[in-house]
């Protein structure tokens, strides 16, 4: 496990792409569909009263909208004061849905949706995102799930509370986009080797992003780098095609074009262009990113391939990446405010199931845990200075700290070296990871992690 850096990002980069071929011809807009309850569809004037409330404004009508299908009765445009965009609201009809998937939302007794449709803000997607949908949970109190149409998810009332409910931490930026997996059963050369693809970015002003020909063994790290990558092109412009993109401590990957990477592919092969033919929508076509190696294989002709360097790096624990700045911040968010969780598990500890060393474990070594913090230390005396971020193997806790030795040899932070033991206070804490022989857990994986460190414990006990 190395060091991370803080990377630089400047939010006012992050607008619509300027740099070609990533340019989008025209904006796409986000669109939200919420069930609603009951046989009969709201009226215009319910929708109004409802949003102006949630909204603590008065929603205004600026446009009748036609609207192309028969049986939607009314689609108006709404102006909020606060809202950079208007929205477009209707009703129609609820379409019929499998029926594990009805019971799953609870769309069994509605009969009828509510649409919304605006563009999002390419500086803030993520900021204007989440205003929409709490604006619409909000006005639309008494439906039970809302569908985001760009990546295909329903978001439960269970979820949005989740999601929504802690203003400190506020939502994971990755639900702005969703990754599909396609991939098919062979025996052959390629052994079933998956193309992995976004659908969400078009609508944040950023390609979507793809990975080809992804081995079924590098399946979840390339899901990994694939959002890692997706939330720096939300901080800053995307790299011109064939630039390299530092992901990690010496870790790099490139972007190419979708048409210089795809003619390429057998038909059978996911993502080749057979799958992209008749793309009446568009989807699997248009502005997308492919992530290579920066180096290109092959003797006849230097083809574009997937990026196995990285990938091997990050299944070998060898690495971490760079992600967004935003994505750091919530994860800290979160790390701080399961300490007391942490440190209770850790306490629960003793003897042979608990390790405080940095040494690497030895396949003879009884099953052992142990507790990884990340910290960010100032280099300098200067209070909003530039910090490293650097990890610790926890010896011990004491209230909103922890006595800890460190991991990595600094890159940057000259007062200390590898195996210095130090005090870790709580607020200084980025992120944290248990690692247990059934896996290693972070601060989004509390429960899991408290429920496999007590099955491991009753093991050790057992008499």
């Amino acid at each position: 496990m190395t060091q991370e850096r803080e990377t630089p990002a400047d939010a006012a980069s992050a607008g619509i792409c300027e740099v070609e071929p990533w340019t989008l011809p025209e904006p796409e807009p986000t669109t939200l569909i919420a069930l609603w309850p009951g046989d009969q569809p709201p009226t215009r004037l319910e929708i109004l009263a409802a949003f102006s409330s949630a909204a603590d404004q008065n929603a205004q009508v600026l446009d009748e909208l036609s609207p192309n299908e028969p049986d939607v009765p009314w689609a108006i445009a709404v102006g909020i004061p606060g809202l950079p965009v208007a929205l477009n609201i209707w009703t129609e009809p609820a379409r019929e849905l499998p029926p594990d998937e009805t019971d799953a939302i609870g769309a069994a007794d509605c009969k009828w949706v509510v649409g919304v449709e605006t563009l999002l803000e390419p500086g803030d997607p993520l900021d204007h995102f989440v205003t929409l949908m709490r604006l619409v949970t909000s006005a639309l109190e008494s439906s039970p799930a809302i569908l985001d149409v760009n990546t295909t998810q329903w978001h439960t009332r269970q979820r949005l509370a989740e999601q929504f409910d802690d203003p400190s931490i506020g939502p994971p930026i990755e639900m702005l986009w969703v990754i599909q997996a396609v991939s098919r059963n062979d025996d052959g050369p390629r052994g079933g080797a998956g193309w992995l693809h976004t659908h969400g970015l078009w609508r944040c002003g950023k390609p979507e992003l793809e990975m080809l020909e992804v081995p079924p063994a590098y399946t979840i790290r390339a899901c990994e780098l694939l959002n890692t990558i997706a939330g720096r092109l939300l901080e800053e412009p995307p790299p011109a095609p064939g630039e390299e993109m530092m992901i990690g401590n010496e870790m790099a990957v490139i972007l190419q074009p979708w048409q210089d990477v795809a003619p390429y592919l057998a038909d059978d092969t996911p993502g080749s262009m057979r799958d992209r033919a008749d793309e009446n929508d568009n989807a699997h076509t248009g502005v997308r990113a492919v992530v290579c190696d920066p180096n290109p294989r092959g003797a006849y002709r230097r083809l574009w391939v997937w990026p196995q360097a990285a990938l091997d790096r990050l299944d070998r624990d060898d690495a971490v990446l760079y992600p967004a700045q935003r994505v750091s911040q919530r994860q800290a968010s979160i790390a701080r405010a399961t300490w007391p969780e942490l440190a209770t598990t850790f306490s629960s500890l003793s003897g042979p199931l608990l390790r405080t060393d940095d040494k690497p474990a030895d396949d003879a070594d009884e099953p052992a845990v142990r507790f990884i913090i990340k910290a960010g230390l100032a280099q300098s005396s200067q209070p909003d200075g530039d910090r490293e971020h650097l990890w610790f193997v926890v010896r011990r806790f004491e209230a909103d700290r922890a006595e800890a030795q460190l991991v990595n040899q600094p890159i940057q932070l000259g007062r200390m070296n590898k195996g210095d033991i130090t005090w870790i206070e709580r607020e200084t804490v980025s992120d944290w990871s248990v690692i247990t022989p059934r896996g290693s857990f972070d601060p989004s994986s509390v429960g899991q992690m408290q429920r496999v460190i007590d099955e491991l414990r009753e093991e050790v006990l057992k008499p």
